[in-house]
């Protein structure tokens, strides 16, 4: 499935996210999984079921004979109303309204897509764009800068966004990638699996691009605690102080760049999130550092 340019698959979220609005649900497509709603943004669906569907994907678009049927995994996600379920069923009209992927469907290149929303899917170009299409479609630009100015910062505010906007704890973080007001960074955890990061822009712009691939949390750590808890998920935020050598590639221990970052931890019902941010001591510093190599 061909790729589309970041600012098409921008500009087809925010007109989803107005078109939801206009019809009556200004609150960031709370009510999303009502499959009227994605009918009246997306106009061909032929259905949209939810069911129990094992393990084989979260969300499926199938398209046959010209119309499309989207496939929720209640099993995987949830209940349709939960912000898992929500980001799903928008992770699948961004396959739908993403003018490159509609094409793919159909022309038979991709006649169904089954997808995964807790998966960093990497090589998979195509379902970054579809993720970075549902967190805009579910937290619209205006709407989440409004919420994250007054829930605050961190995992704890992060948790309070999410219940505001009606969206996944996993989501919302990903919503903070392109951030340049929060430089912070967050680490999925998944049993069995590899886990996943995210760095927010305001981050990026100093150099800290890539989280280590395999980081091993520091004994007594707010991210080693977090995983030897054995109930999932736990309401519990755990905190400790960090370094950035420990987090992130390239930066060596003990040098100019090893900065202190604060660690969040926290238990969920898919796995287990670090949270990573810097205090404004840390941020005068890396704007310094990098004022300094220019």
């Amino acid at each position: 499935m061909p790729v589309a340019p970041v600012s098409s698959v921008h500009a087809t979220a925010n007109a989803t996210a107005a078109s939801m609005a206009a019809a009556g649900h200004p609150s960031a497509l709370r009510q999303l999984p009502q499959s009227e709603q994605i009918k009246a943004a997306a106009g061909q669906f032929e259905a949209i079921s939810y069911d129990n569907y094992g393990p084989h994907f979260d969300g499926m678009l199938h398209h046959e004979d010209g119309t499309f049927h989207v496939y929720c995994n209640v099993q995987r996600c949830g209940p349709r109303h939960e912000g898992r379920a929500r980001f799903t069923l928008a992770h699948e009209l961004a396959h739908y309204l993403i003018p490159e992927h509609h094409a793919a469907l159909c022309s038979g290149v991709a006649p169904h897509h089954p997808s995964f929303c807790n998966k960093a899917n990497a090589k998979l170009y195509v379902e970054v764009e579809a993720d970075f299409f549902a967190s805009r479609v579910l937290m619209p630009e205006v709407r989440f800068r409004a919420v994250i100015e007054r829930t605050g910062f961190g995992l704890a505010a992060m948790r309070r966004t999410a219940n505001e906007l009606g969206t996944s704890l996993q989501s919302t973080a990903r919503r903070f990638e392109d951030s340049l007001t929060h430089p912070c960074a967050f680490v999925v955890w998944r049993d069995g699996k590899e886990p996943w990061f995210v760095v927010s822009a305001a981050l990026r712009q100093y150099g800290f691009i890539f989280v280590k691939k395999l980081p091993t949390p520091v004994a007594g750590s707010a991210t080693a605690v977090a995983l030897a808890e054995a109930v999932k998920p736990s309401p519990d935020i755990r905190e400790s102080a960090s370094v950035m050598s420990q987090w992130f590639t390239g930066v060596f221990d003990g040098s100019e760049r090893d900065l202190p970052v604060k660690e969040e931890a926290m238990k969920t019902a898919y796995g287990m999130i670090t949270w990573l941010s810097v205090n404004p001591s840390t941020l005068t510093k890396l704007r310094t550092l990098d004022q300094q190599l220019r």
